[in-house]
């Protein structure tokens, strides 16, 4: 199982507009411990019937590497007169490109898939304690454009 605890977390966020051309830069900064995990067997009998999931190592034997993701963003105002206004702004989210995981398969056994997807395929057989279940997403680069009024 998975504690899902974040001991040690920081955040930073922060905006600043330039002193001219109406140009404001902001960015977030976030730096968070990895998840603590525990090996797991399932399908245990029980003698009231049915199946447990049980530990099978002390509670969080296991932590995942930090995770760290700055997102930046640039805007620009253009004023249109009296209470109007165009602005352009980029978003760029995971700035660095981290692939960091921060979620894992707990079971212990193996997966078995088929080799990109093809039922004729050859079948892959993946050791599923600690394998990845969650990767952070890439970096995103997002355009957008709004005109108030």
């Amino acid at each position: 199982g998975q504690t899902g605890d974040h001991p040690y977390q920081f955040k930073l966020t922060g905006q600043y507009t330039l002193p001219y051309y109406d140009i404001a830069i902001s960015a977030n900064a976030l730096t968070q411990s990895g998840i603590a995990y525990t090996r797991q067997v399932t399908g245990i009998p029980l003698t009231a019937g049915g199946t447990a999931q049980v530990n099978v190592e002390p509670l969080a034997s296991h932590r995942l590497d930090p995770r760290s993701q700055i997102d930046l963003a640039v805007q620009k105002t253009v004023r249109l007169g009296s209470n109007r206004a165009l602005d352009a702004r980029m978003d760029i989210y995971n700035l660095t490109n981290s692939n960091v995981v921060w979620d894992v398969r707990t079971g212990s056994g193996t997966l078995t898939f088929l080799q990109g997807g093809d039922p004729n395929g050859a079948r892959n057989v993946l050791p599923q304690f600690g394998s990845p279940a969650s990767v952070l997403a890439p970096r995103i680069i997002r355009f957008n454009v709004a005109y108030r009024f």
